[in-house]
């Protein structure tokens, strides 16, 4: 894929792509239906101008490389995912090597005999942060595009600088064949669950 943002203009088909922004990557997937799980890779390179982080300013120039592993295997199933980004933030004083990081899971165990099949799991997410503001590198996860709702539905917080763990109770809405599409669409299971957030790195 290669996508490029628009400037959204008010007049009929004038709309520009914004040179100062670019995304471009691959991404493969394993076949379904096996045992050991599956797997996605992706790669993706990024580019913003005017990005603006605790340690500087500038254009922002990011390689992501990423990988998740996910399945079931009976009642137990896990959705698991590790990122690394390296790359560049040109500044006016010097540029900034990017040396971030990511790794989010979620395992369960589910009984299906049991009335709306409840499933208990455990979630743990952490985000890398900046930890010295002064050593010329940039310890700061960007997610990119994520989701507005990534932690919760209040969206308040960005997977940066960040760790959290939930446990949960989830429990089937509906009938369903397919386990793998019931982890992945919304809506057809609830889950409750307390959450604690907490700085990755506090300098940042």
């Amino acid at each position: 894929m290669v996508l490029r943002p628009v400037e959204n203009r008010a007049g009929a088909f004038d709309d520009r792509g914004e040179h100062g922004a670019h995304l471009w990557g691959a991404y493969a997937t394993t076949a379904r239906g096996q045992a050991s799980g599956q797997w996605d890779l992706y790669l993706l390179d990024y580019r913003r101008d005017g990005a603006r982080f605790a340690a500087g300013s500038g254009t922002e120039r990011r390689q992501t490389l990423g990988a998740r592993w996910f399945g079931q295997a009976g009642a137990l199933d896990w959705n698991n995912e590790l990122v690394v980004q390296g790359g560049e933030l040109g500044t006016a004083t010097g540029d900034l090597d990017i040396r971030a990081w990511t790794l989010a899971t979620d395992t369960g165990w589910r009984w299906p005999d049991l009335p709306l099949q409840p499933r208990l799991g455990l979630k743990a997410d952490i985000a890398s942060g900046d930890g010295n503001l002064r050593d010329g590198r940039l310890g700061t996860f960007n997610a990119l595009f994520p989701k507005s709702a990534y932690f919760s539905e209040a969206s308040l917080l960005a997977p940066a600088n960040l760790m959290d763990i939930q446990p949960t109770l989830s429990l089937r809405l509906h009938d369903t064949q397919d386990p793998v599409d019931d982890l992945l669409v919304c809506g057809k299971q609830s889950m409750f669950g307390p959450r604690r957030f907490q700085k990755q790195e506090e300098e940042e």
